[in-house]
């Protein structure tokens, strides 16, 4: 998995329309995650370091289904601050004078290639 702030996402972070009181908290857990680079995997795994993952373009070139989550109705959850104030991989370069790592890297997706999804929620 390649991590880096940029590219294209839609996102949306739906407000919480059934209330606390549904969620069954005494059975809440939690998980650590933790990201490594290529050294420190084989530090802890023993392993060699797996192939680089696909890139958009190799995605799209051999058909893989890009998804849209279609929704009209949900709210969504404002903004957060600290989260806006995230710059891109690519404008930390330029604002250091760095040259762009790659060019444009917006893959067309051909139409029948996208498939929208409803949401659908259990009990509506």
């Amino acid at each position: 998995m390649g991590l880096g702030a940029g590219g294209k996402m839609k996102q949306q972070i739906d407000k919480d329309q059934y209330g606390i009181d549904t969620w069954d908290l005494p059975r809440a857990s939690e998980a650590f995650i933790h990201i490594v680079n290529s050294t420190q995997w084989t530090a802890i795994t023993g392993e060699a370091l797996p192939p680089t993952p696909i890139d958009a373009g190799t995605y799209t070139q051999f058909g893989l289904p890009w998804l849209d989550l279609y929704r009209d109705d949900t709210p969504a959850v404002g903004p957060s601050e600290t989260l806006g104030g995230v710059k891109t991989v690519g404008a930390i370069d330029k604002k250091k004078g760095l040259p762009p790592q790659h060019g444009d890297d917006t893959v067309p997706v051909p139409g029948g290639q996208a498939r929208r999804l409803a949401l659908v929620r259990p009990g509506l």
